[in-house]
Order: C-alpha cells, then structure tokens, then sequence
C-alpha cells in the first residue's frame, strides 16, 4: 500500500511475478522451453521491430513517456501477443498519475486478455474501493466489483503451485527460496484482504471490516508494514462498537510506522491523540 487514500503498490511490486514469466523474458523473440506443466507458452514478439517497440516503452521510467510508447506499439501492432503488457504498462503508468479512471479502463482490458491477472485483480480490487463515495449513484455495482475482483484474486494465489527445484538444488536454496514464495504470496493476500476491508467500511460492516483488516496485517510483509493499513485498523475498530482501546493501539501502530500525511498533517496521529483524550475521559 504505502500510499495516502490512494492505490496499493505493495503487491504490485511483488505480485507482477504472478502472471508468469518475467516480462522481459516473456517477451524475448527467440523461444524458450516452457516450464514442465506450464499451462500455455508466454507472449512472444513476431520480430525484432515489434520486440524494440516492446522495449522502448516496458522501460520506460517516465509515466507519460511509457503511456505514449504503449499507445504507439497499440496502433503499429494491434493484434500483437504482448498487448497485454502495454495494457499492464499503461495501467500503471495511470496508477503513478493517481488517474483512477484510466486505471481501471486498463486493468479492465487486461482482464479481458486474462481474467485471472492477479496483479490486475488485486490493483482494481483496492482502487475502486478507494475511489467510490456515498454519493456515487452506482456505489453498489463499485463495491461489488470490488469484492469480486478480490475474490477471485484469492482464489488465484491459492490455485498457484509451489515452486520445483532442480535435483542439485540444495536444502538451504530451496528453504530460502519457499520463504520468499510464501511471504510473496502471503502479501499479495494482504492486499486482497485490504481491498475487502475497504468495501466491508464503505458498507457499514464494521466487525468484517476489523476482521479483513486484522487478516492483512497478518499476512504483509513484515519488513514492509504499512501505516495506512493500520489507521484503517484503527477507524475500523472505532466504529465496530467504539473499541477505543483497540483502536488507539492501531493508530499508535501506525503513527510509529510512519503516519498518514494528510494535508500538511499526520491523521493517524490526531486520530490517536484524539482517542487518548476520549480513554482518559473514562
């Protein structure tokens, strides 16, 4: 997450690895032996102009510069087996952008080519939530896709298979390597179970809400905890039955993790500072 009511980035770092091969790698012009089991072969470029094309805007570090790259490789090659990348690259570009609205309509495409993208699946999950009012006249049909998109991004990281190891793998590497995996996978369930608290809060379900939050903060990475996941812990708990004790604990968590910088302040701070007050009245 790391982010201020904004998208979760944590599982996109860490989950792109999810949709298969590496991208760079995916994409190589010269094929390469698929995996023992692997369900289809990964997007290949037709030729070395359509692979360069696929380069200049993957590597792109300007958001702007990577969407006008992708729009470009679109309308040179529209039937291309790497559309989907240009899609992911513009999705995320809008993503740095915080343009929600061109996020989605990309992450949407993406899900048209793979409805089981769980990078996409989890982006959209926590965005729409994060974009969606009480006085947006299709709240509902929001939250609900939303939760579906969760969903089913939890289905999909339950479906994935253990990594396999070479039989000169050594026990130390392939110990090293199942801890990296389940953190990896563990985390990209937080984000899932994030999502699902936003949409329980937004719904008025405050015990699932605490319930789905608590759940993330048990599942993300521990070298990366995230402030805004345990402020909404804290407002979660505040309005489950006003569980100021809870909740003070949360922001406390919080604020000492960072904070949430909202307008030149940290809300988790006033937050606690304001739970503090309501305690000692008791």
């Amino acid at each position: 997450m790391k982010r201020l009511l904004m998208l979760a980035t944590i599982a996109l770092t860490t989950a792109w690895m999810f949709a298969g091969l590496a991208a760079g790698q995916a994409a190589s012009t010269s094929a390469t032996p698929a995996a023992a089991g692997a369900a289809k072969k990964p997007p290949m470029a037709k030729n070395q102009a359509e692979y360069a094309a696929y380069q200049k805007f993957w590597t792109a570090t300007d958001a702007d510069d990577q969407i006008k790259g992708a729009e470009e490789f679109l309308k040179t090659y529209p039937d291309s087996e790497l559309k989907g990348y240009a899609y992911m690259a513009e999705m995320r570009s809008y993503q740095a952008k915080n343009d929600f609205k061109h996020l989605r309509e990309f992450g949407e495409k993406i899900l048209e080519i793979d409805p089981n993208d769980l990078p996409t699946l989890i982006t959209l999950a926590t965005a729409i939530p994060e974009r969606t009012t009480d006085n947006d006249l299709d709240k509902d049909q929001k939250r609900t896709a939303a939760e579906t998109y969760a969903k089913r991004a939890l289905e999909g990281i339950d479906r994935l298979p253990k990594p396999t190891f070479p039989a000169t793998a050594s026990e130390a590497d392939k110990a090293n390597a199942l801890a990296q995996w389940t953190a990896t996978t563990n985390d990209a369930r937080s984000q899932a179970h994030y999502a699902l608290g936003l949409v329980n809060m937004q719904r008025k379900s405050y015990p699932a809400a605490v319930e789905e939050f608590l759940l993330a903060t048990k599942l993300q990475l521990p070298t990366q905890p995230d402030p805004i996941l345990y402020w909404r812990l804290g407002l979660a708990y505040e309005l489950n039955n006003k569980m100021y004790a809870e909740a003070l604990k949360a922001y406390d968590k919080s604020v000492t993790l960072g904070g949430v910088k909202m307008g030149g302040k940290d809300q988790a701070a006033e937050d606690r500072d304001r739970v503090k007050k309501i305690l000692d009245k008791k």
